[in-house]
């Protein structure tokens, strides 16, 4: 899926653009899965009260987290949200720039991931659908970093 942003998407000097994470069937089969437990107390009887309360929470999380995963990247910040997660990166504090496929849990929906390091030691996992035109974005925006892609 291409990125979007505001205004028609045309080169890379937009201020604003949006990525949507990049969705994996193999996490979305992970993510979705637990709904099927609901089959099971209705066929089993089983507990009732906790399996609805756990549901109905993990239905708000969850459509949340896959349907709002995404990385916007502006003039001088990424910002990152995952749900009701967020995270605010200056760019300045960018170092490096690198493919993984680190499974750990991280606002990514594909294990096709980018490492992003930053002038802390934090690394923070993404996985924007667009990813050429993401990083395309990230080089010119962050020249001080280091990119192996």
């Amino acid at each position: 899926m291409p990125a979007t942003s505001g205004a028609a998407v045309s080169g890379l000097d937009e201020a604003d653009i949006y990525f949507p994470s990049e969705k994996s069937r193999l996490l979305g089969l992970l993510l979705w899965s637990p709904i099927l437990a609901l089959p099971y107390v209705v066929f089993t009887g089983g507990p009732w009260l906790p399996m609805l309360i756990g549901l109905s929470v993990y239905l708000l999380l969850i459509p949340w987290m896959w349907f709002r995963t995404g990385y916007r990247v502006t003039e001088t910040r990424l910002f990152i949200k995952a749900g009701p997660l967020e995270w605010d990166v200056a760019l300045s504090s960018i170092r490096c720039v690198r493919p993984t496929f680190n499974p750990i849990n991280a606002p990514a929906l594909s294990l096709r991931r980018l490492a992003i390091t930053l002038d802390n030691g934090d690394v923070i996992l993404i996985s924007p659908a667009d990813r050429d035109r993401f990083v395309a974005l990230l080089r010119e925006r962050c020249p001080h970093a280091c990119f192996k892609t």
